[in-house]
């Protein structure tokens, strides 16, 4: 019986890495608490290794989509055909784009020159506990 209450979870960056383990852990949830919207660049040439590691879930609680972070037009359609079979996001999981030394090195600064900047630690916790990949909701 699929829950109709599913959470809706985009995650960008799934043809492989965190991107592709985070979509499949979350798409093989025994109670199907979510519905996985798995995103990748060239979904073409790169989908066959997550549709044969994601087996009968494929079309049930993950679904591949073609998603360029750097194309707007295709942020739009696969926001939009989400939005119209789905009637909501829940999630967006992101990969981040900057390398996380360069990300600790940045908050690190800030620590230093600005100790009591409440806007500094939160980054410096969120980033301990996130790392390279971030979750927003």
């Amino acid at each position: 019986m699929y829950n109709n209450m599913a959470s809706q979870v985009l995650i960008t960056g799934c043809s492989k890495g965190f991107g592709k383990e985070i979509a499949l852990y979350l798409a093989r949830d025994s109670l199907r608490r979510f519905k996985v919207h798995a995103t990748m660049r060239n979904k073409k040439t790169r989908q066959d290794e997550l549709k044969t590691e994601a087996g009968d879930r494929l079309d049930d609680t993950l679904f591949i989509r073609e998603l360029d972070i750097t194309k707007q037009e295709t942020i739009d359609k696969t926001i939009k055909e989400i939005i119209d079979n789905e009637g909501k996001i829940d999630v967006l999981g992101k990969r981040s784009i900057l390398d996380p030394y360069v990300c600790f090195l940045f908050v690190f600064v800030c620590l230093f020159v600005c100790c009591c900047c409440c806007c500094c630690w939160w980054f410096f916790l969120s980033f301990l506990i996130t790392g390279p990949f971030n979750f927003l909701c």
